[in-house]
């Protein structure tokens, strides 16, 4: 907590560096300047991450600046997000589902359902864990270890979704982020 204090100081000058490799020609530079501008806090890159996250179209660079995005809760990148989500699958998608779930609100519930079936696995689950963050309903516990199939919060999420689908967000047993 003390270097993340220490971090809006000390770093500054390394910030401009920084945001100016959010340009940079090569997809892991401009990852990797999102992400250490978000491991610094350095809230006020907010919108040049938003700006690099919005044109991005490099699979590891979306991954990592949309968890800076997180990180800095740049909820104004929640339109960027949702456009993005349908165009990547798996591990992509999962970053970007998870994203959402934390910038989102009760609007993308329905969104993010969609992706609870479906061949892609890791879209599916980072649906599930996003959907209990944005209703605030626990779902099972999330895989650690060996888990049978679909993982317990992912078919928690499914028989939820089917319950409250016609109803949503008009129901008496749900809870809003």
């Amino acid at each position: 907590m003390a270097m993340r204090g220490l971090a809006t100081v000390h770093y500054q000058p390394c910030a401009k560096f920084l945001e100016a490799s959010l340009t940079d020609i090569d997809a892991t530079v401009r990852a990797n300047a999102a992400r250490a501008l978000a491991d610094l806090r350095i809230t006020a890159a907010g919108p040049q991450i938003q700006a690099m996250f919005a044109v991005e179209k490099d699979p590891g660079a979306i991954e990592q600046a949309s968890l800076a995005l997180n990180l800095l809760n740049v909820r104004a990148a929640v339109p960027d997000i949702r456009t993005k989500i349908p165009r990547y699958p798996g591990q992509t998608r999962a970053w970007l589902l998870q994203a959402l779930g934390a910038l989102g609100n009760s609007t993308d519930v329905p969104l993010v359902a969609g992706y609870l079936n479906g061949s892609d696995m890791a879209g599916a689950m980072a649906a599930a864990g996003a959907l209990a963050v944005l209703t605030g309903v626990s779902f099972g516990p999330p895989p650690n270890g060996p888990f049978g199939y679909p993982p317990a919060d992912l078919r928690g999420a499914r028989e939820w979704w089917k319950s409250h689908e016609a109803v949503w967000p008009h129901c008496d047993d749900c809870r809003l982020k």
